[in-house]
């Protein structure tokens, strides 16, 4: 019988293939190397509004000086970002252009101001004319200090030399420690915490300085009137005799 051979492939090995082969080859099915270009995938920073530019070019449209909402979301918006630079920009503007802005703003800024640095906010407020919207930015930073810190609050209240100032001041104060949240009010509509009653009560009566301790704790006498007479009644009795004694009595 004759035997067929059958053809059998050739097996290719890499020493059989010619070295500028392999290296096509090679080039061909390597996968290009993955490179991640992070800075491409970074969002850009948006550009820094110009809020001063902003707010003259609202204040310019605002018709008189009732609300106008361009202009008081410009001022807040700033306000939150910048607080220092809004309040200067503020007080910086003539008297006419102030009373346009309307006192609402000057309040906000006061507000905003002590959220972040109620001691910063404060010496801002004192450093406003005498205007009508001195007493309220007075009040408000007093209130939310007071919802921070309160003894350093009323530090800051008791040192005001304008007397309609400092009772304001510390009326919005006290009614802030007591009722544990700011009260931007001279009367109290809500709720009273005792922890911050008791809290404000034994401040009171450890004050040095009498002038200070009656006028605190004649205020303390009123709001406890609202929670308990006999306690009230009872605080009387540690402020001296006298007319501020008879006056808390009544």
């Amino acid at each position: 019988d004759s035997l067929v051979k059958k053809d059998t492939p050739t097996r290719t090995t890499i020493a059989s293939v010619p070295p500028e082969r392999r290296a096509k080859s090679a080039n061909e099915t390597a996968s290009p190397p993955k490179t991640i270009n992070r800075l491409s995938k970074r969002k850009a920073a948006p550009p820094e509004r110009d809020f001063r530019g902003e707010a003259e070019a609202a204040l310019e449209q605002k018709p008189n000086k009732r609300y106008y909402a361009p202009f008081a979301k410009i001022m807040t918006a700033w306000t939150k970002s910048d607080p220092n630079a809004a309040a200067r920009w503020l007080s910086a503007l003539p008297k006419a252009k102030k009373d346009l802005v309307g006192m609402g703003r000057f309040f906000d800024v006061a507000i905003f101001w002590a959220k972040q640095d109620p001691e910063a906010a404060a010496h801002w407020t004192e450093s406003l004319p005498n205007e009508p919207y001195r007493i309220g930015t007075l009040s408000d930073v007093a209130s939310v200090w007071a919802s921070k810190d309160p003894s350093c609050a009323m530090e800051w209240v008791l040192s005001l030399s304008n007397a309609k100032e400092r009772d304001r001041a510390l009326d919005s104060a006290l009614n802030t420690w007591v009722s544990g949240k700011p009260t931007f009010s001279r009367r109290l509509d809500g709720p009273l915490d005792l922890n911050g009653l008791l809290a404000a009560t034994k401040w009171s009566k450890n004050l040095f300085e009498q002038q200070d301790r009656g006028a605190v704790l004649e205020k303390m006498i009123s709001i406890w009137a609202l929670e308990d007479l006999a306690k009230a009644e009872e605080l009387a009795h540690e402020i001296p005799e006298g007319k501020e004694r008879n006056a808390a009595l009544l």
